[in-house]
């Protein structure tokens, strides 16, 4: 998992990233303001998301646009790695809570699988 040797890398989707953060950011506060019992609505958050995911990281034209270069094999596997850890932390956090509706306790659950998830980068990866 850690490697030795360390190689330069170049965060060439900076542009990308940062936009779907800001509109991941709106999303999520759209979905606060119709959340109702649910505090934060999770159709709409799962709707903007989506949209906003496919949006910025799958449309060609805004990658090429915003995108200056490539990024290495190790990247594409952090990647996957954090993506897979995500999905396992918010089972492992959020998922008791789901059976008794405690959407408090899940939103939260989620939130901190989220943070998380960003720390794996930093300290398994040493970027």
């Amino acid at each position: 998992m850690f490697n030795l040797k360390k190689e330069i890398l170049e965060f060439n989707h900076k542009k990308q990233c940062g936009l779907w953060l800001i509109l991941i950011g709106i999303v999520l506060i759209i979905s606060i303001i119709c959340g109702g019992k649910f505090f934060v609505n999770p159709f709409v958050f799962l709707i903007g998301y989506y949209a906003c995911f496919f949006g910025v990281n799958v449309n060609k034209r805004v990658r090429e646009k915003l995108s200056q270069g490539n990024i290495s094999k190790k990247q594409i596997n952090m990647i996957y790695f954090s993506i897979a850890a995500l999905f396992i932390l918010m089972f492992c956090i959020a998922g008791p809570f789901i059976p008794g509706w405690h959407w408090r306790q899940i939103w939260l659950g989620v939130l901190m699988a989220t943070s998380i998830h960003f720390f794996l980068w930093f300290f398994f990866f040493e970027i």
